[in-house]
């Protein structure tokens, strides 16, 4: 007997709002997005993902999330996506995609890994008024992940301005050099990596 399996698409997680540079304006506005979780059995969500890394050639990390979403049936990986599609989500629409995150399971801790975050280029680069498109694309895909997971893990660019954005997003460094950074919803955990690092700094 053939089992047909029922394929709805991308899950919508939330409704979110960014801010996006209205150019009448002159100023940011609030602009609604969505935040998904990619459907494994939705060929539509991965050829979504497949299409954004041909666009966003300037993107650090797509070529790896766009593989990644290959892996998402058979490896304990999960495919988020931040778009401006407010419906429809049974065909994810690649030029609404803003920004992109794949999380893992590490096998032998059992962490959640945040692997790669990327913000599509256009969204992030200066228009012609100086003005970047759009705002808190990064931060509103960190602040849906925080509903979604206790504890994220993951390690940063040699960046000063990539290691000040996940600081400010609450991520706390473990103190080792290996730019090593955890956010925990447990406030007591948050405030034991708090003390740590006084002590390690401090000597005391």
């Amino acid at each position: 007997m053939e089992v047909n399996n029922v394929s709805f698409g991308a899950i919508p997680i939330n409704k979110v709002k960014i801010k996006k540079f209205d150019k009448a304006a002159k100023r940011y506005a609030d602009y609604p997005a969505t935040f998904v979780k990619l459907d494994s059995y939705n060929k539509g969500d991965i050829d979504a993902v497949d299409t954004v890394s041909k666009k966003w050639k300037e993107a650090k990390y797509i070529q790896q999330i766009s593989t990644a979403a290959h892996w998402i049936k058979d490896k304990p990986i999960e495919v988020y996506a931040l778009t401006s599609q407010q419906g429809n989500f049974e065909k994810l629409q690649a030029n609404r995609i803003l920004g992109l995150a794949e999380i893992r399971l590490d096998e032998n801790s059992k962490n959640t890994l945040l692997h790669y975050l990327q913000v599509r280029p256009g969204a992030k680069h200066v228009n012609q008024k100086h003005k970047i498109n759009y705002k808190y694309v990064g931060t509103t895909i960190l602040k849906s992940l925080k509903n979604i997971y206790n504890d994220i893990y993951l390690t940063a660019d040699n960046d000063n301005n990539v290691i000040k954005f996940y600081k400010k997003n609450g991520f706390i460094d473990d103190f080792d050099g290996s730019r090593h950074f955890v956010w925990s919803i447990s406030l007591l955990k948050r405030l034991s990596l708090r003390i740590r690092k006084f002590r390690l700094e401090t000597g005391i």
